[in-house]
């Protein structure tokens, strides 16, 4: 749905999956999701983004691992990795990142991120 002038309103298929929590060994947890779509039926716009992690839990609800994130779209794109120090209160997560933007153009450029997010 267009917000602003310039935007587009536009069919949008997605596909999306996901692991979360996958045991590894020393401790490890492996969790990611990818998803991939086209907007538009006249004219069609791909995007692409994924997110690979693997942390150590440090007690009951704090965690300290690396990932990977990555993301395309027509005029953008970039992968970043880095640390990450995160946080789960139920289902809900916040992490505190660094990412370091390791190949494409896409801004901003390298830094801090906060992220929030919610398991279904």
């Amino acid at each position: 749905m267009a917000i602003e002038r310039g935007g587009r309103n536009a069919v949008a298929l997605t596909l999306f999956g996901g692991v979360d929590d996958v045991m590894l060994p020393h401790g490890l947890r492996l969790s990611g999701y990818g998803q991939a779509g086209l907007v538009g039926l006249k004219r069609r716009d791909a995007f692409v983004d994924a997110l690979v992690r693997v942390e150590r839990p440090l007690g009951a609800r704090l965690r300290l691992g690396a990932a990977l994130w990555g993301g395309a779209q027509p005029g953008a794109a970039r992968l970043d990795a880095g640390p990450q120090l995160a946080l789960r209160l139920g289902r809900m997560r916040i992490a505190a990142e660094w990412r370091q933007r390791i190949a494409g153009r896409a801004r901003p450029g390298s830094g801090p991120a906060l992220s929030l997010g919610a398991d279904f």
